[in-house]
């Protein structure tokens, strides 16, 4: 058998936590012998963990010894931290012995911070976890022991908990749409409860600086164009959970990410079509700050299945359209006026022929969804083209929602 003493981690040669908070799911080590038993002689790949930070020092000594007390033979362990002014530098010293590298100075964001920990990474996996999320115990082995299973695979993903005031409110996981012709425009991430392979990262010469929200978005979409959708592997464990709280980039809404994801999605769709892109979408995108993406893409996809695909996640599978014109302050206040306006602009009769109207009237229908209120037109356009007592029904309860 072999001696891992030398690399063990406990919760006796740890500092004592500041937070008395008995909830806390990394308050107890993994025991190192599980290592042999999914492993059997095999060589610990290394695993490079990223912690950017900014300012979270009442969360981020929960984040570091979530991942220490992985215990995971093979880990290097990396903090940049923006130059923080509450705690954080303290409790960095208090951890300073069981980290790799740790900086506390002034960076650009969280992507700066990440590309910054990226040029010391040396592993063969990586990721990063937020200084206000954390791992659960087990997660590096449960996610390794399914790579030595996978072993040509880039991405490796579990569940994530959603945690608030520590509590459970849910468990999510990446969705990976199967059996159809395009999948990344409806594919949905998990960043927190995932490795990637250090080497395709790197590749893609890390994330980018100039979006705020949808870089992990981004990275997966490069990684898996530029490879397969089946480099995806998922696991059932949940490994990380994600804290919602009052400084979370999420703790409104979903929303946030909006105008990002659409701007990405739309860079693609340009990149793999060559037809002209409609000039109210081209406004839009000219609304988020980020750069037009660059996509390497391995394979040639079908032109009439990439639009379908496109336009159906924009306005028939999801309100991303909307959604992402609700972040633009100029057009939200008579945002139901301006979508109906940018639907008419698109040629739909191209694309869904005597489906159109409806088409038109099931995207209003989930914009006054979206918004809980209702709109003049979304609502006559609703009445004239779908069901009419399902449409009541629904319209009354959006009624009913936006009265409360």
């Amino acid at each position: 058998m072999h001696d891992y003493s030398f690399m063990t981690i406990n919760l006796g040669s740890l500092p004592k936590p500041n937070s008395k908070n008995s909830n806390w799911a990394c308050s107890e080590e993994v025991n190192v012998e599980v290592y042999t038993s999914f492993f059997n002689n095999k060589q610990f790949p290394k695993v490079s963990i990223i912690t950017p930070s900014f300012n979270q020092g009442e969360f981020i000594e929960q984040t570091i010894r979530s991942v220490l007390l992985q215990n995971y033979p093979n880990l290097q362990y990396i903090v940049i931290d923006g130059g923080s002014t509450d705690n954080t530098v303290q409790i960095l010293e208090k951890y300073s012995s069981w980290i790799d590298y740790w900086v506390s100075e002034p960076d650009r964001g969280q992507s700066h911070a990440i590309n910054k920990g990226l040029e010391i990474c040396d592993g063969e996996w990586f990721n990063w976890i937020n200084s206000d999320d954390y791992l659960m115990p087990g997660a590096i082995a449960k996610m390794i022991e399914a790579s030595n299973e996978h072993p040509n695979v880039k991405i490796i993903t579990g569940a994530t908990a959603n945690i608030q005031d520590e509590k459970v409110m849910g468990i999510y996981s990446a969705t990976i749409p199967e059996n159809t012709k395009f999948p990344f425009f409806n594919m949905g991430i998990n960043q927190p409860g995932s490795l990637l392979s250090l080497s395709a990262v790197k590749a893609c010469n890390g994330v980018r600086e100039d979006l705020d929200l949808c870089m992990d978005l981004d990275l997966w979409l490069r990684i898996l164009l530029r490879n397969s959708i089946d480099d995806v592997v998922k696991i059932s464990d949940t490994v990380a959970a994600y804290r919602y709280h009052s400084q979370s980039k999420t703790c409104s809404s979903q929303d946030v990410f909006a105008l990002e994801e659409f701007s990405v999605l739309l860079d693609i769709y340009q990149e793999l079509s060559p037809f002209e892109i409609p000039k109210t979408l081209k406004v839009l995108r000219a609304q988020c700050k980020a750069a037009e993406g660059k996509y390497l893409i391995n394979k040639i996809y079908n032109q009439d299945d990439l639009t379908e695909l496109f336009f159906d996640r924009l306005i028939v599978s999801d309100s991303l359209l909307f959604r992402a014109l609700t972040k633009v302050p100029s057009m939200y206040k008579n945002i139901f006026t301006y979508f109906a306006e940018t639907l008419e602009q698109l040629d739909l009769n191209s694309l869904y022929g005597h489906n159109a109207s409806r088409v038109r009237a099931v995207s209003q229908l989930r914009a006054m969804q979206n918004q809980g209120r209702l709109s003049i037109v979304g609502v006559l356009s609703s009445l004239k083209n779908l069901s009419f007592f399902p449409t009541v029904k629904e319209l009354s309860r959006i009624a009913i929602k936006g009265n409360k």
